[in-house]
């Protein structure tokens, strides 16, 4: 009897042998047969079979079912060869004919029965095979067909019996040994499968399946020594059993025994055998050398074999359903890999390899609820597993518990020294706010394997963001020379460029990408960002449009577009584009978050309010949604529903550090110091050397106006922690600002920007150079940053304010008409053009403050500077219009509200004027620069 179940996968055969059993059905058989001339090619076909050449054997009997087609044994014989050639519905077909031609049931069964049996049909199988058999060799090798078929059908109890009796029956037959050896392995008895297949080997020593099955069981038990030696005795026996040679390539890899596996497969190649298994191996080492083409070329392979097969014949066997889900998964068909993991989970339970690749899945796609039991239950099964203990730190770093997930990740990097682990480790570290320690593991899995395109990606990331600018260019470009022409690392590249503050180079990085893939959609998306930051707004604006003449539905795209017109200061046109961006999808409420923040920003507190309402029913879970809507609880005037709000954000951040940090800010923001200083508490509870956390506590500080001592015990963990991270250099020198230490304020402001050099950091330090009274150096740091970035607009405003601020007024009058021919819808610039046009005594000052105000009526600081310069050049009574409307907007705008009883006391209006005053004393407005408060209480008694 040949063994049972003897190919875990379809046998694979040669290109032109693929056609031949339709080519045998399909013949026009001879209306006389030849017996002799079949005889003859029959003899042949058995020498050819003899020798495992079935590629001639089939010739052979094509040749002897030619001259008789009705030659039984030809029948037979072919289905035999059929069936060892993998062509198992072929081989089906012949031996049916065989039986329907008058074989004997007992001869057909024995060859039958396993065939139905690799087809995945167990019912055909015991409709076949009955075990009535007088003799007890026959009847044990049809008991064992009937045990792995009810096998194959679940009933596990039941099959055990009937392997129970094989083995009464005829004591040396390895058959029962074999074919329960699988199923074992499948139940978790794993010792007991390999004693089966071990027992096999004793009473089959010539058999090569025997030892193939012990190898696979060895392989399944991680020996990988055992499982070699025993693939090298199955392939003495059978030089060509193909199972055997691909698993052999398999454990080859696993050992790191590279060259010899790939040469292998190599053979495999050349002899044109088509294995999918040995096509996902061939596949991972091209992805792990980073030639991705290749890799998706060969995973390609193996899924069409795979997916072409019935799912009966592929759910039969866990190799075939593992290779499936393997190549699905590294091509980004994950719902198709969880396909094939659940039928094979379903069948295995306990099949490592499978729960792993389903617990990855599971964690990839951040469903941490899911993967963590999955995960914990393996860590109890197989304890100190590398890869479970990476896949739980994963989870943990998912659920922002970075100190358990470096704990479980330094054991993981320590077990196996694999590179993933120690890559995922540093990322770890450095969220932890170890600095050192993560870069140097990040350096040393990046120098391990220079072809991980994500270490590369996440050091070139981390070295821009820590002020290594040099070093963060080197390694992006370096990782865009593992493949030049890829638009999504010509992209990367734009990005580290522009996170330096080389807009230049981003743009150039940014226009190669787009004239390698005109339609690239992440470049467009960041080019129209880029545009924006440098007032580009009509090209960012032409190059959406067009791409969306062709992607109408993304969302995102139109999202960016209102972003675009809000830039523009176009904020009705922004939100028709918020709004349209939230109807088209349901999954993503960042387009309903925009939706708000615009209403908000037009002051239109009840839409904002219904709006955030809707978006907080639909997202209930979202933290960005609730911190939203406290805020438009709070702009609508409802105190205590923000405070709940930002309550039950605190509660759904849970211990997610970053979470609790921006719910910390937000009560910040709002006032609640004492719900900040809590959540700040909750989050070093988690993480005590997270950095975002101790700035917030320096923050919470400083906000409660603490004494020095205070602020400066705040200070001391994070200077002990993190002494030159650019958050606490920054920190250090606010606090220097605020006790007007303006010398230790510059210092600091001038080591974070030569380490980070950004806009941001170049007016921090220009502030710092003003409020020393040293205007020339501030002007002269701000013009040089502006003439290494002259597209910025950021810089370039900052440079008009600075000339405004330092009293040179002509030079900032030319900075701001520039700055208005480049953005002549601009209302702000036009405001503070109009402010110098003032102190130059320019009488064009009112009308370009009339037309800033028209353009946007309800920004009450545009309403401010022009009611309040009316009332200065005379025209009083139309400046208190304009400036009464603005308090009616907002009573407690505190410019307004001076300037306005100001007015009123300039006019004679004592009475209106003395209520405006004393509204602005008991609300504790600060006071305008231009306004003397003291002689307005003395002129109005107060």
């Amino acid at each position: 009897m040949p063994p049972l179940l003897s190919r875990p996968s379809r046998r694979p055969i040669r290109t032109a042998l693929c056609t031949l059993s339709l080519a045998l059905g399909a013949m026009a058989w001879p209306a006389s047969a030849n017996p002799v001339a079949a005889s003859r090619s029959y003899d042949e076909a058995l020498k050819s079979f003899g020798k495992a050449d079935h590629a001639a054997a089939a010739i052979h009997l094509k040749n002897a079912l030619q001259a008789d087609n009705k030659m039984l044994a030809a029948h037979l014989l072919l289905g035999k060869v059929l069936s060892a050639m993998g062509e198992y519905k072929a081989a089906e077909a012949s031996f049916e004919e065989a039986l329907k031609l008058g074989v004997s049931r007992s001869e057909v069964a024995p060859l039958l029965g396993p065939v139905y049996l690799q087809l995945g049909e167990p019912r055909k199988v015991l409709e076949l095979v009955t075990a009535q058999e007088s003799q007890p060799v026959a009847r044990a090798q049809s008991l064992t067909l009937r045990g792995a078929a009810l096998a194959m059908s679940g009933s596990l109890t039941q099959a055990a019996e009937h392997f129970a009796d094989a083995r009464r029956l005829d004591p040396q037959s390895a058959a029962p040994y074999l074919a329960e050896a699988p199923i074992l392995l499948r139940s978790g008895e794993v010792e007991k499968a390999r004693l089966s297949a071990l027992k096999a080997t004793e009473l089959a020593p010539g058999s090569s399946f025997a030892w193939y099955q012990l190898a696979s069981i060895q392989h399944a038990r991680g020996d990988l020594t055992g499982a070699l030696a025993s693939l090298d005795k199955a392939l003495a026996i059978a030089p060509k059993h193909v199972d055997s040679l691909v698993s052999r390539a398999m454990v080859l890899v696993a050992l790191g025994r590279r060259a010899e596996a790939e040469k292998l497969l190599a053979f495999l190649k050349t002899e044109r055998v088509k294995e999918p298994r040995a096509s996902w191996v061939r596949g991972m080492l091209a992805r792990a050398d980073g030639h991705a083409e290749l890799a998706k070329g060969e995973f390609g392979d193996a899924i069409a074999m795979i997916d072409a097969m019935g799912p009966a014949l592929r759910n039969s066997s866990d190799p075939l359903l593992m290779a499936g889900a393997l190549s699905h998964y590294h091509l980004g068909n994950t719902e198709k890999a969880r396909e094939y993991l659940s039928a094979l989970l379903g069948r295995n339970s306990k099949h490592l390899a499978a729960q792993l690749l389903m617990a990855s899945i599971l964690v990839d796609a951040e469903d941490f609820s899911r993967a963590m039991p999955l995960l914990e239950g393996l860590n109890r099964s197989t304890p100190d597993n590398p890869e479970i203990l990476h896949l739980l730190g994963k989870v943990y770093m998912g659920r922002g518990q970075l100190s358990l997930a470096a704990e479980l990740l330094e054991k993981a990097t320590r077990t196996s020294g694999g590179n993933l682990a120690l890559r995922d480790l540093s990322l770890t570290q450095l969220a932890l706010g170890r600095a050192q320690q993560g870069q140097a593991n990040l350096e040393k899995a990046y120098a391990r394997n220079p072809k991980d395109l994500a270490a590369g990606m996440e050091l070139a990331v981390h070295y821009a963001r820590s002020g290594q600018g040099a070093k963060a260019v080197q390694v992006a470009e370096a990782v865009l020379k593992t493949a030049p022409a890829d638009p999504s690392l010509l992209n990367f590249v734009g990005n580290i460029k522009g996170r330096i503050g080389d807009r230049k180079g981003q743009r150039a990085a940014y226009q190669a990408a787009l004239d390698k893939s005109p339609a690239f959609r992440p470049v467009i998306l960041n080019m129209g960002w880029l545009d924006m930051d440098e007032g580009r707004f009509d090209a960012a604006r032409q190059r959406l449009e067009a791409y969306l003449k062709g992607e109408a539905r993304d969302h995102e795209a139109v999202m960016q577009l209102g972003v675009i017109e809000q830039r523009a200061r176009r904020s009705e046109v922004a939100l028709q584009h918020f709004q349209r961006a939230d109807s088209m999808q349901a999954k993503d409420p960042r387009p309903g978050l925009a939706v708000v923040e615009t209403l908000l920003s037009l002051r239109q507190a009840d839409q904002a309010l219904a709006a955030a309402k809707g978006l907080t029913a639909r997202f209930p879970d979202r933290l960005d949604v609730q911190l939203l809507a406290a805020r438009t609880y709070a702009a609508a005037g409802n105190p205590a529903l923000m405070r709940a709000t930002l309550s039950q954000a605190s509660k759904l951040a849970g211990y997610d550090v970053d979470a609790l940090n921006e719910v910390a800010r937000n009560q910040l923001r709002a006032g609640i110091l004492d719900g900040a200083s809590y959540t700040v508490g909750k989050a070093l509870q988690t993480r005590p050397d997270d950095v975002g956390a101790l700035l917030l506590q320096v923050e919470v500080a400083a906000a409660r106006r603490a004494a020095p001592a205070e602020i400066d015990k705040a200070m001391a963990p994070l200077l002990a922690k993190h002494p030159s991270h650019p958050g606490t250099q920054t920190t250090v020198g606010h606090i220097a600002m605020s006790r007007g230490q303006f010398a230790k304020a510059i210092a600091s402001y001038r080591s974070v920007f030569e380490r980070a050099p950004s806009t941001q950091n170049a007016l921090l330090l220009t502030q710092a150079l003003l409020a020393a009274k040293d205007a020339d150096k501030a002007l002269a740091h701000l013009q040089a940053w502006v003439a290494k970035n002259p597209a910025d607009g950021v810089a370039r405003r900052a440079l008009a304010d600075t000339f405004a601020a330092s009293g040179k007024v002509q030079q900032a009058k030319a900075s701001y008409g520039e700055l208005l021919k480049a953005d002549p819808g601009n209302e702000e610039l036009m405001a503070a053009y109009a402010q110098v046009l003032r102190r130059l005594d320019d009488p064009a000052a009112v009308a370009m403050a009339e037309k800033a105000y028209k353009l946007a009526p309800r920004n009450l600081g545009l309403a401010d500077g022009y009611g309040w310069m009316l009332v200065q050049t005379g025209q009083a009574e139309a400046g208190i219009r304009v400036l009464r409307e603005a308090r009616l907007r907002d009573p407690n705008h505190p410019a307004v509200r001076w300037h306005l009883a100001a007015a009123l006391a300039r006019v004679g209006r004592q009475g209106e004027a003395k209520e405006e005053l004393q509204a602005a004393l008991a609300a504790g407005l600060a006071v305008p620069q231009d306004v003397d408060a003291a002689r307005l209480r003395a002129d109005l008694g107060l």
